[in-house]
């Protein structure tokens, strides 16, 4: 994706923004998906049902909360390059979101999909 993103905005002017826009969404996106999934693992230690929902919820909302407070400062701080850091960041945050339920989903029950 990051090939892709580069080869279209390498022949622009202001290029080096809006790859960096790009990256920094990308990144933005895995570090708040990692930060997410890492909460959630912890849900799986703990006994009941009720307790790893709590857990699974507040990943969750952790990981929105902090994408909406990098877009809204990108948006504020970074106008030249909000479409370029947005769209990055919604379809990072999408896949990172498949694989992170994916990921618990095969360590919740591992028959899944096997």
């Amino acid at each position: 994706m990051l090939i892709a993103a580069g080869a279209l905005y390498a022949s622009r002017p202001g290029a080096g923004v809006q790859l960096a826009a790009i990256i920094g969404g990308v990144c933005t996106s895995l570090f708040s998906a990692i930060g997410a999934y890492l909460f959630t693992w912890m849900g799986l230690d703990r006994k009941g049902m009720k307790q790893f929902a709590t857990f699974v919820f507040m990943g969750m909302f952790v990981k929105m909360v902090f994408g909406l407070l990098a877009v809204v400062a990108v948006l504020m701080l970074w106008p030249d390059a909000k479409r370029e850091f947005v769209v990055a960041f919604g379809l990072s945050y999408f896949i990172f979101t498949v694989l992170e339920l994916f990921g618990l989903l095969k360590r919740i029950r591992p028959s899944f999909l096997s």
